[in-house]
């Protein structure tokens, strides 16, 4: 059952990985910004209890848990605004494809869910409190598929690392199918694996699970079709465009370990960036453009940042540059490079837990024809840097951290 607190804990996390909502879906947003700080001081109990059952058996914690008052005050919430989380969640879900007919063919090995999630038979609903801010299947699938990678590769831990590598290295195929008016069909596949599930868009239940057979000989032979096909707005057109070039760069045995190997992706993310830099501009001018002129940092806010730190590798840049298009696509990225950068990593986990529960604001200002500042204030961090619209490319990256949560 650790596996299903993990998930617990770190989904809420990716909900800010995702795009930003767009303007019409703000008073959702606002709405469920108001109800997460109401319930401030009941979450902070929340995170002791967790703490606290840890150690203690299933059973202790399942009844700790579904008790909780913070727990209690989220499915009190779902119900009273079950309409708006599926509205919302409509409006992502509707731009991916149907699955292609080769993933839909292939033999599903069910039974081997069973036995890699028995923890969580019967219990799938203590995950959906983790899914506060989820609204696209993207980020709802990530989490899952790292939790089925896991307990796939149970017998072969070495399996395991390769295959999240290449996850890592080629990204996801996302694709849905409405079932009925709330239920959604997912399917989720990178280049060894696929599973699927359903997900109900007002409750935020996920059940049942399947999974592709590892090492199926047919896997390999899919004919792999684009998704999203249906986009709201150019940024997101772009960056499918930017994941299927990376999707199909796919070269069985590369390594992000092999020097040769990353310079080739680093290669092609270039090529491909330069060929659409008109569209990457126009794309994130539009995002910028919305956002209303940084104030000044929040006085419980310490910098950690000294005049010539540099927190993003230029590997890492590169890669940010093709799929960042929103402001708030740098925020995790920074967090991942400022917590081993500043040696912060004793609540990582916390922080990171806190950023995706509470609101997050974004602030942006013109330099000049091709350079914006950009703040982004978040629960734990906050980071303001300088955006090259034109290469993609960030710098004088500076950050902060609440006082005290070191």
């Amino acid at each position: 059952m650790k596996r299903l607190l993990w998930a617990v804990m770190l989904l809420p996390c990716m909900a800010f990985a995702q795009n930003v909502p767009a303007f019409q879906e703000k008073s959702v947003i606002a709405t469920i910004d108001r109800f997460i700080e109401s319930q401030r001081e009941n979450y902070y109990a929340y995170e002791n209890m967790l703490e606290k059952v840890a150690a203690a058996p299933d059973s202790v914690r399942f009844q700790q848990y579904r008790n909780d008052a913070f727990v209690v005050a989220l499915r009190n919430f779902f119900g009273d605004h079950a309409e708006e989380y599926t509205q919302l969640r409509y409006v992502r879900f509707a731009m991916y494809a149907p699955p292609p007919q080769g993933l839909l063919r292939i033999k599903w090995d069910s039974a081997g869910v069973r036995k890699d999630i028995a923890e969580m038979e019967g219990n799938f609903d203590l995950l959906t409190p983790a899914f506060f801010r989820v609204f696209d299947p993207h980020a709802l699938a990530q989490i899952v598929f790292g939790f089925m990678t896991m307990s796939a590769y149970d017998e072969n831990p070495s399996g395991r690392k390769s295959h999240l590598a290449a996850r890592a290295w080629y990204g996801m195929r996302i694709y849905t199918k409405r079932m009925t008016p709330a239920v959604w069909q997912v399917w989720a596949a990178d280049r060894m694996m696929a599973f699927t599930f359903q997900f109900d868009l007002a409750t935020g239940m996920v059940q049942p699970i399947a999974r592709t057979r590892l090492r199926d000989p047919a896997y390999a032979k899919i004919t792999w079709t684009p998704t999203p096909a249906h986009f709201s707005e150019s940024a997101d057109h772009l960056l499918a465009d930017a994941f299927t070039e990376i999707w199909n760069s796919y070269r069985p045995g590369a390594s992000i370990e092999s020097r040769a190997d990353l310079e080739k992706k680093q290669t092609m993310l270039r090529n491909f960036r330069t060929a659409n830099a008109q569209r990457y501009r126009a794309a994130i001018q539009q995002q910028l453009g919305r956002l209303e002129a940084p104030p000044a940092m929040p006085a419980a806010f310490r910098e950690r940042t000294k005049p010539g730190d540099a927190l993003l590798q230029y590997a890492d840049s590169v890669l940010h540059s093709a799929i960042n298009v929103f402001p708030a696509q740098w925020a995790p990225a920074i967090d991942a490079a400022a917590f081993p950068f500043f040696e912060m990593n004793r609540n990582l986990l916390k922080v990171v837990v806190r950023n995706g529960y509470f609101p997050a604001h974004q602030y942006a200002r013109k330099i000049n024809d091709l350079e914006w500042e950009v703040m982004v204030v978040q629960e734990m961090s906050a980071t303001v840097f300088t955006w090259n619209i034109g290469s993609g490319m960030v710098s004088h990256v500076r950050y902060w951290v609440k006082d005290g949560w070191e």
